[in-house]
């Protein structure tokens, strides 16, 4: 179904991470049906970010279709959208946040203040959480349990079921993933803005069968964290000592193999299109059974 495919494990960190590889660090795999790459490891959001625009660049100038997966959340809980944006239309969203975002060459941003401006257009508490003990927002609570009142479900639908998955909201501490998805999508905004031809999965619908062009869509790479051991024997000078490496090889293995109906088996009943066009859904996770496609070709 992809010709080419990348993965990558994203990372929200407020500095550069270390020169020698490193866990909770960003990593990426690039695969095509002949050969796959050994994961690079980027210091920095931009580097990593200069990497898939080149891949972009280059897929948009080949036949065939191109999968770029990213570990993080694409969309928001029901009713944040409409409420930041008066729309449901996720561009629309990711414009908003990009707008806000400030993410240097060198990860320095202002993430934890973003999330409490928009903490202050909601009613109550929330929905934002979590900080370091040196960051202070009236807005932005350092616990969950200090919210109340702002009035969106806590997880989205794709979520629910899915072991290990971690709110939107929380944006400190162990598996923030809040904070990558506001990193994130700031970035994902400026390669779509460049790059409009980019089909969002699942936001644009079905992908197109045959499609010449790239397909961003969300992953949950720890789906396929299996087979370190041998990874390490086989290459004791590559990275897969890190799990996260292992993590992003294993995804993109799994998504060069995945055939069409598998693909479209996972796909939404038309009766969660809306939610699922608004919220956005972990590609490789059913919507029917919650089972994963990904374990009937191991």
């Amino acid at each position: 179904m992809f010709d080419r495919v990348l993965t990558v494990d994203w990372s929200g960190r407020s500095k550069p991470s270390p020169v020698a590889p490193c866990a909770d660090a960003i990593f990426t795999c690039y695969g095509d049906q002949t050969t796959l790459s050994h994961p690079i490891y980027h210091r920095t959001r931009q580097s990593a970010m200069d990497y898939i625009h080149k891949v972009v660049a280059a897929s948009n100038d080949q036949k065939g279709t191109t999968l770029i997966g990213f570990d993080f959340s694409f969309g928001y809980p029901r009713g944040f959208a409409e409420h930041l944006t008066g729309s449901r239309d996720i561009r629309s969203l990711w414009r908003c946040l990009a707008d806000r975002i400030q993410d240097d060459a060198q990860n320095a941003n202002n993430r934890f203040q973003v999330a409490a401006d928009i903490n202050g257009m909601f009613q109550g508490v929330g929905p934002f959480w979590g900080a370091p003990a040196n960051v202070q927002y009236a807005e932005l609570p350092y616990k969950g349990s200090q919210r109340h009142g702002h009035g969106l479900p806590e997880i989205r639908a794709t979520e629910d079921g899915v072991k290990g998955t971690q709110s939107s909201w929380k944006l400190f501490t162990t598996g923030s993933v809040g904070s990558q998805a506001l990193l994130g999508i700031a970035r994902l905004h400026q390669l779509v803005s460049r790059f409009p031809d980019i089909h969002l999965w699942p936001f644009d619908g079905p992908i197109p069968p045959g499609l010449n062009g790239v397909v961003l869509a969300e992953i949950f790479p720890s789906i396929f964290a299996l087979g370190q051991d041998d990874l390490i024997q086989r290459f004791p000078d590559q990275t897969y000592h890190i799990k996260d490496a292992v993590q992003v090889r294993m995804s993109t293995e799994a998504f060069l193999r995945v055939r069409r109906a598998d693909w479209d088996a996972a796909y939404p009943s038309e009766r969660l299109d809306d939610m699922v066009r608004e919220e956005g859904w972990i590609a490789g996770v059913s919507m029917t059974k919650g089972a994963l496609w990904s374990h009937h070709h191991h």
